[in-house]
């Protein structure tokens, strides 16, 4: 890189933070710090990243991570859904394809005492291994390590986990009280911020919040607004290696008050398509009652006896978190 190329990089870097109040939010996970950590570097370029530090804020006012924040009540919402009998029929039925893949990844039958159903495996590091590989053109496994049927095997199983894991997940966030533990913190945050910044026109920076976290908490956020996924037992979707989700405030006509104003949501840069609109912006009053909508009577049952449990079991979930 030339040091045209630098300069450059370095005025765009000034010109950005003279305009946006830029805080960064990550979980306490080292993966997702580092993934704040590039998305700096690639909006700033590299002088200024000493202005700017990833925050990881106490698991008790994270917004980020549900399963470290409060593991005894996250734990008491995933047992009531794997616990039905119709999560237990359907995973019972991938258990010939958690064997086949524990086979190969012996590592994915570690977390079996959480009761994940009757299949056995941590899905999600199974799925993990499959999309990070395949994102970084990786094979699926080392051919000098295992006979020669692996690398074609695991291919055949990639499509076939991933559906899995998303299956379960969409019997998660059909869950009420799960999905408004997971997804509305997050939202609440960006709610008050959103409706704050209309009511303060002379505002020297505007607020530019990068949040930094995991797979099964963006695809929370996309199920609470409402996002069109499909919901037939084949389904793959999942959120793609690197997956940016957006909210942006917009102004969409001239006046004052947040009527003048709409919340803009992107995925990887593509407009989110919503189940009940033709498009991805809503009024920001439309997007409050989405957010608010998420509140539940029966989460008002979590209280700080769930919360009293022994925090070591947050390590029994460190597992589910993506």
């Amino acid at each position: 890189m030339s040091m045209n190329q630098l300069y450059f990089f370095s005025s765009m870097a000034s010109d950005f933070l003279d305009q946006w109040n830029l805080s960064v939010f990550s979980t306490n996970y080292l993966r997702t710090v580092t993934s704040g950590q590039c998305l700096l570097l690639g909006l700033l370029g590299d002088s200024p990243q000493d202005k700017i530090t990833v925050r990881v804020r106490s698991r008790k006012v994270d917004t980020l991570n549900a399963f470290d924040k409060d593991p005894a009540f996250m734990m008491s919402l995933v047992t009531d859904v794997i616990s039905s009998p119709h999560f237990q029929a359907k995973d019972a039925v991938a258990a010939p394809l958690a064997a086949r893949l524990a086979n190969y990844l012996p590592g994915l039958t570690k977390p079996t005492k959480i009761g994940g159903g009757p299949s056995g495996i941590n899905w999600i590091h199974a799925t993990d291994h499959f999309v990070c590989r395949a994102a970084h053109k990786i094979q699926f496994t080392n051919l000098d390590t295992y006979d020669k049927n692996a690398q074609p095997e695991l291919q055949e199983f990639a499509l076939p986990a991933l559906a899995h894991l998303a299956w379960r997940f969409r019997q998660w966030y059909k869950s009420p009280p799960l999905l408004e533990a997971i997804a509305y913190p997050p939202l609440k945050e960006m709610v008050d911020e959103l409706t704050e910044v209309p009511l303060k026109p002379s505002i020297e920076r505007l607020p530019f919040n990068v949040f930094s976290c995991h797979d099964v908490t963006v695809l929370a956020l996309l199920y609470a607004i409402g996002a069109k996924i499909v919901y037939d037992e084949t389904s793959t979707y999942w959120p793609i290696y690197a997956t940016t989700l957006t909210f942006e405030l917009v102004k969409v006509e001239e006046g004052e008050g947040m009527d003048s104003y709409a919340v803009r949501i992107l995925l990887n840069g593509e407009p989110v398509e919503l189940v009940s609109r033709v498009d991805s912006s809503l009024r920001v009053d439309e997007f409050v009652n989405i957010v608010e909508g998420l509140k539940s009577s029966t989460n008002a049952t979590n209280n700080d006896e769930a919360s009293d449990v022994k925090r070591s079991r947050s390590e029994v979930l460190s597992g589910w978190t993506g």
